[in-house]
């Protein structure tokens, strides 16, 4: 399934125009496994060009919050949203200790200057702002995208080793900016454990760990 899923994502970049080759190289980080992030895979040397697609999108998507929320002024909170970006990625910079986490840099800083933007506009209402921001992280794609991860695992033929996949896919995805631990007893069990999440020290340090829940992945709950 994450292989297909894989596979489709990079086809449809091909017939845009755009090049995605594999590469043996793990530039996240490395896994016993020897398996190595999709990014990595499809797009080597492309990060730069990968984070401002990501920016762009999470700000079209900002723009359109904006347009349907009536109380809000678009351009004026677009311009104060990307004035307390560039100022987080900036004071926040020490955390990039790979590429993952430079993607986890940039999608915390953005939303936590959405927050700090938005609050005024809803008299500090914080359970509204994060649900909106839970929306801008791709939260609601999980109504769609856990059903297709039971069928997925009911229809393997050895679940125990999907399951096994998914953790060690999800250390890779993480990054070096988490700490887990994972074992695997093949054909047994697997397991991950962690212990420090770097949505949650970069929304404690900035007071606002309410956040961290808005920015989990829905494909990780």
């Amino acid at each position: 399934f994450d292989a297909r899923v894989e596979s489709l994502f990079a086809s449809r970049l091909q017939r845009k125009g755009y090049a995605c080759q594999r590469s043996g190289r793990d530039e996240d980080s490395s896994s016993s496994a020897g398996e190595s992030h999709w990014l990595s895979k499809y797009f080597p040397n492309q990060e730069k060009w990968l984070l401002e697609q990501a920016e762009a999108f999470y700000l079209k998507g900002l723009s359109q919050m904006c347009k349907e929320e009536s109380k809000l002024d678009e351009e004026f909170v677009l311009a104060v949203v990307r004035e307390k970006y560039a100022g987080y990625l900036s004071k926040h910079k020490h955390r990039v200790v790979d590429s993952r986490s430079r993607t986890h840099l940039q999608q915390a800083s953005l939303a936590l200057s959405t927050y700090k933007s938005l609050l005024p506009w809803f008299q500090g209402n914080h359970e509204h702002v994060i649900s909106l921001i839970g929306k801008l992280q791709g939260n609601e794609s999980s109504s769609v995208i856990n059903p297709l991860q039971r069928i997925a695992m009911w229809l393997s033929k050895d679940r125990l080793a999907m399951a096994a996949k998914r953790l060690r896919l999800l250390k890779l995805d993480y990054g070096d900016a988490f700490d887990i631990e994972y074992k695997e007893t093949e054909g047994v069990e697997s397991k991950i454990r962690i212990s420090t999440c770097f949505y949650g020290e970069f929304f404690g340090d900035e007071g606002a760990p309410e956040l961290t829940r808005a920015c989990c992945c829905s494909v990780d709950k």
